[in-house]
């Protein structure tokens, strides 16, 4: 056996153990995605094998582990893992937001040598998880070696259907912020960063740009896709937003929300964000997708679009889009004003570029969703 994927568990101790069993017979194991736990016999064969090279799990289960807590504190298990994913379990009351990934990082003196890491949790527990995964992943993970990182936090639909659980994004303690994201600079070779949390963005045009700057080699950049920057919102320009892309020169990946109300640095008070940005800020050809997710608006439609053509006048073909509230058109109360202006916006820039995919929200028609899509357009809009 080389790949094995089982997630759904449901507290039966049978699949643990028959599986358990099998994985010490199988030599050869490159490719394993569980979220059942396993036998510490288990466990310590895949600590021994020189040829698993992805390992999806949760992390509590590796560093609860008796296999490992018996290991000595310098030895390095898990040494060959390329790709290393921790998902949070199942079980609500064993659930620790990053805690449990911390403390796996934190039980070995040496570095874990992954080229790709990647956490997902369903809670958020206290206000320094995020911070203290950051400051953590510095310090036991092998500077040079990792090239994506990815943080995911879904709180699930049954938050937004009840509404009796706290909307974290509105706590300033649990905001992302570039204090947050500075311990992580130390990855010189990072070319992927996705941030997919439920929490406020607070960052503007320079702090994004010295992000830029720590990793040139940066392809994908998204922070909070799915969520959004919830109020107070973006405080990142549409200058700033070509300075950061011009700074990229193999970014093809990008979600980020602006303000399109704040005026440019250097501007006076009360001028239009939008002006035209010169060929050394441009975005580079690379560039395949950028999404403004829910971006506020300005005055002029038309300046915003010219403004987006110019920024990628190198770029062939693009995928640019924005999301909205979608809550009052649900209800059938019409549309909601950003989505309205950003349309206009869209619907110009692709009459000048041709090879510009440019929309605004998504298709809500009948049988356009799927339940998934459903789901995430609640959850995205609670």
């Amino acid at each position: 056996m080389q790949s094995f994927t089982w997630r759904d568990y449901t507290g039966d101790s049978t699949p643990t153990n028959a599986l358990s069993r099998a994985i010490c017979d199988w030599q050869h194991l490159k490719i394993l995605k569980i979220g059942i736990p396993l036998a510490d016999t288990a466990i310590a064969h895949l600590c021994s094998r020189p040829s698993l090279s992805v390992l999806q799990i949760d992390p509590y289960y590796l560093q609860s582990s008796v296999s490992m807590l018996a290991l000595p504190r310098d030895s390095q298990p898990l040494a060959s893992i390329d790709s290393f994913e921790l998902i949070e379990g199942a079980v609500p009351e064993a659930r620790s937001g990053f805690h449990d990934a911390v403390r796996l990082l934190q039980s070995r003196s040496g570095h874990f040598s992954s080229r790709r890491f990647s956490v997902t949790t369903y809670s958020i527990t206290s206000k320094p998880d995020i911070l203290n995964l950051m400051e953590t992943s510095a310090e036991c993970i092998a500077n040079k070696t990792l090239t994506s990182l990815v943080l995911r936090e879904n709180l699930g639909i049954l938050r937004v259907l009840r509404g009796s659980e706290k909307d974290y994004a509105d706590f300033d303690t649990h905001a992302i912020t570039f204090t947050t994201l500075k311990p992580t600079f130390c990855f010189e070779n990072m070319e992927s960063v996705v941030l997919d949390l439920e929490r406020k963005v607070t960052t503007n045009d320079s702090e994004l740009l010295t992000i830029a700057r720590a990793w040139p080699r940066l392809r994908v950049l998204r922070i909070n896709p799915r969520h959004g920057w919830p109020a107070p919102g973006s405080r990142v320009t549409f200058t700033g937003m070509a300075v950061v892309l011009s700074a990229l020169p193999f970014i093809e990946d990008v979600a980020i929300a602006i303000d399109g109300t704040t005026a440019p640095p250097g501007g006076e008070a009360g001028e239009a964000s939008v002006t035209v940005p010169d060929r050394t800020r441009c975005a580079p050809s690379s560039l395949k997708s950028l999404d403004i997710l829910n971006s506020s608006v300005g005055d002029i439609a038309s300046d915003a679009a010219v403004f987006l053509l110019r920024l990628l006048v190198n770029v062939e073909s693009c995928r640019l889009q924005a999301w909205m509230l979608f809550a009052p058109q649900v209800r059938g109360e019409g549309e909601a004003k950003p989505e309205t202006w950003w349309r206009d916006v869209f619907e110009a820039l692709n009459a000048m570029h041709p090879g510009i995919i440019a929309s605004a929200g998504r298709d809500i028609s009948p049988g356009a969703l799927s339940l998934v899509d459903i789901v995430d357009l609640l959850h995205a809009n609670a």
